[in-house]
C-alpha cells in the first residue's frame, strides 16, 4: 500500500490522515506495550499485514526537522501494523 501526499506546513496532509485513520479497524482498540517502550494497537488478524510506503511531495518550507517528524509518524504507524521492516 503506497500513501502519497504534499506536506502541508510540515506535516501530511489532512486527507492522509483520514485515510491513515480509517485502517485502524483493521487492528483491535486493545493496546499494548511493544519492545518494552511504546503502546500500540493489538493485531486483529493473524495474517500479515499488507507493506506501506509513503511518498511525499516537499514544499517550499519543508526541512530536515519536517521530514523527521513525518518518518516518526509512520515508522509508529508501521509498528501497529507489525511490519518487520522499515525503510526511511
Amino acid at each position: 500500500m503506497l500513501f502519497a501526499a504534499p506536506l502541508v506546513m510540515g506535516f501530511p496532509s489532512a486527507v492522509l490522515k483520514i485515510a491513515m485513520d480509517k485502517l485502524i479497524p483493521l487492528l483491535l482498540p486493545y493496546i499494548k506495550l511493544v519492545d518494552n517502550t511504546e503502546c500500540h494497537h493489538e493485531k486483529r488478524y493473524d495474517k500479515e499485514y499488507p507493506l506501506i510506503g509513503l511518498l511525499i511531495e516537499k514544499g517550499d518550507d519543508t526541512d530536515s526537522e519536517d521530514i523527521g517528524i513525518v518518518i516518526d509518524i509512520f515508522v509508529r504507524f508501521a509498528i501497529d501494523f507489525r511490519l518487520e521492516r522499515v525503510i526511511t
